[in-house]
């Protein structure tokens, strides 16, 4: 991530991540340049390459400063002399998109710069921002409405990779997300991946990339005192997963062969 200085870690309690070391443009502009430059030379060893996901920005810049950043990042990510592969940018809490309504803000009412980030993909990892707003939103119910589909259309529009994670209204990772009392937060989830996949065929791709990337503590809640998990990790994992795979299953592969 641009800027982390002392780089990634958990904070003192194992509450916190520290992502950003500076909050400066130009030190994250520079860091992005240079991290892109090192996943290329790596990626240009790989025989089918690959895709770079980069964590950007700092949440608390001005609209002014995102606009600059994200223009700087569009540009580069737009030459192929530059980063001849697909760079797409996370929805993360901390980051430039780590809440809807910036990310509305930038990516719908400045038509000005919409028009220079032809070329600016994301990372949908929506977790971040059901936790944020303390809310899976549902656009069945009056205070989403009015403005979620249209965030999601532009987020699947831009959208090449999913953080399949299941968030809810307290936390980015439900600790299992099989438990009943989660299942209509589930399935809103789902029903966005859907949304997103199907943009990404009608856009011609031949295949979706979605993570079931569940985390460790402080990503899976823990227990007080023993701090031990609330759940089984690996056992999330794999019902995400086989969640994930039977919902493209039924709702992509099954639909365009019928």
């Amino acid at each position: 991530g641009e800027g982390e200085g002392e780089g990634e870690g958990e904070g003192e309690g194992g509450g916190e991540y520290v992502y950003i070391g500076s909050a400066n443009c130009d030190d994250h502009m520079a860091d992005l340049k240079a991290q892109i430059d090192s996943c290329c030379n790596v990626l240009g060893q790989i025989r089918r390459g690959g895709f770079i996901n980069v964590h950007a920005g700092v949440d608390a810049w001005t609209t002014e400063e995102a606009i600059r950043f994200l223009t700087y990042a569009s540009d580069l990510a737009s030459q192929p002399s530059q980063c001849p592969f697909k760079v797409v940018i996370e929805t993360h809490r901390q980051r430039l998109f780590g809440s809807p309504f910036s990310t509305r803000e930038l990516l719908l009412c400045r038509p000005e710069s919409i028009a220079r980030w032809k070329d600016l993909r994301l990372n949908a990892d929506l977790s971040h921002w059901f936790v944020a707003c303390e809310r899976v939103f549902d656009p069945s119910e009056s205070r989403d409405a009015e403005w979620w589909p249209e965030l999601l259309q532009e987020v699947a529009r831009r959208c090449d990779y999913v953080h399949g994670r299941l968030g809810f209204a307290q936390g980015p990772q439900i600790a299992d997300p099989s438990a009943d009392e989660h299942g209509k937060d589930v399935q809103l989830q789902l029903r966005n991946w859907v949304k997103i996949w199907k943009d990404q065929i009608a856009r011609g791709a031949t295949e979706c990339w979605c993570c079931p990337e569940l985390g460790p503590k402080p990503y899976m809640p823990s227990m007080p005192r023993t701090q031990k998990d609330a759940a089984s990790l690996p056992d999330a994992v794999k019902w995400t997963k086989k969640t994930i795979e039977e919902t493209f299953k039924r709702e992509i592969e099954d639909l365009e062969e019928s």
